[in-house]
């Protein structure tokens, strides 16, 4: 099944969707705000990212916003680990 980030400063939220979505047989890790989604992101790969839009911290606009980056950078390393390997 799906690996899926779940990102939420309100602890009872977190831990319900944790609860169904292992129930759904996904691997769901918990995040309490914006920065330590973004470690987690940064560190693993997830299939899914839910993420609470009004955080104290880091909101979640601006999470997603960086999750993209993260995402290209990813990408680009990846092409380049591929060039190497591959092409040179």
């Amino acid at each position: 099944m799906s690996k899926i980030l779940v990102i939420d400063d309100e602890r009872a939220i977190r831990n319900t969707l944790k609860e169904v979505l292992e129930y759904e047989k996904h691997e769901v890790d918990l995040a309490e705000d914006g920065p330590k989604g973004l470690e987690m992101f940064s560190a693993n790969m997830y299939d899914i990212v839910l993420c609470d839009i009004k955080m104290a911290k880091m909101d979640g606009i601006e999470v997603l916003g960086k999750i993209s980056e993260i995402r290209l950078i990813l990408r680009h390393n990846d092409i380049r680990t591929w060039q190497y390997r591959y092409c040179c």
